[in-house]
């Protein structure tokens, strides 16, 4: 597996920090991975070592404000800055891919801007993958946290409001133990504002979720607390994708790549894509 690493310039100039994973043969096809809230590329190391190995080649970068790249950490005044970045960066690899089918993954928030980005850019790509995708808050969020941080958002954008439970991400508890011991982790209350924009973001989908047409693979943990896996069902539903895969992972938690039975969720990943080369 060759890595590589660099920074590439967001859409204000932002320094943002991006690697890739390639493997030692030539690839067969190049997966765009777009990461979740509070969290960095690298903890994707394993998934790029089980999609190399299959000649799966994997570019990522950390969002603004998150991991290595620059900005107040996990703080957006819009949630069109995640797109604008994204898109500029799909662009770049895109052009480096030389011609290879090009795929959009996301996990969580990163679903969530991936999801929204198809919407607004509908990017040139082969399918979209997406892992506990938030169109809907899950139960660790309440109705009264969402309606007072509309307020906030506005009103006190830095005022921190509510703070990811680590318990929730994993069932093995080692992983738990690593989330919470990597300095690149943002382990803090989250800025009114960010919540704020991941919840119009997330009605933006509702209401524009026909326009998706991609192959799209969808995949949720049944027992996911952070984000509610009826997000899933629902966007299954409402896209208009004619080819289209809802995968619900029985007892699974937030992150079913870091589940104790990830290989699963990756073999399943790497059987749809290769299914559409």
């Amino acid at each position: 597996m060759i890595h590589q690493q660099d920074f590439f310039q967001g859409a204000d100039g932002r320094r943002l920090f991006m690697q890739s994973w390639y493997p030692e043969q030539s690839p067969q096809a190049l997966v765009l991975l777009v990461h979740g809230l509070a969290e960095h590329s690298s903890r994707y190391e394993h998934v790029a070592k089980y999609l190399t190995t299959n000649r799966v080649a994997i570019a990522t970068f950390d969002l603004r404000g998150h991991g290595q790249s620059d900005g107040e950490r996990i703080y957006v005044n819009s949630f069109d800055e995640y797109l604008q970045d994204l898109d500029i960066f799909f662009k770049q690899v895109k052009t480096r891919s030389a011609g290879l089918p090009l795929f959009i993954y996301g996990h969580s928030m990163g679903a969530t801007i991936s999801t929204l980005y198809v919407i607004d850019y509908n990017p040139e790509c082969k399918g979209l993958v997406l892992s506990g995708v938030t169109v809907k808050f899950g139960q660790d969020v309440s109705p009264a946290l969402i309606k007072i941080g509309a307020i906030l958002g506005k009103y006190a954008p830095r005022m921190k409001t509510t703070k990811l439970d680590e318990n929730s991400i994993s069932r093995d508890p080692q992983i738990v133990k690593q989330y919470n011991a990597d300095p690149l982790n943002y382990r803090g209350k989250i800025p009114a504002r960010t919540g704020w924009e991941l919840l119009q973001a997330m009605r933006r989908i509702e209401h524009q979720m026909s326009a998706i047409t991609q192959p799209i693979l969808i995949m949720h943990g049944s027992a996911d607390k952070l984000s509610n896996p009826e997000s899933s069902q629902e966007l299954y539903e409402g896209v208009r994708s004619a080819d289209k895969t809802l995968k619900i992972y029985d007892g699974f938690y937030h992150e079913i790549h870091n589940d104790p039975e990830q290989k699963q969720v990756l073999e399943d990943i790497t059987n749809w894509i290769l299914a559409r080369l």
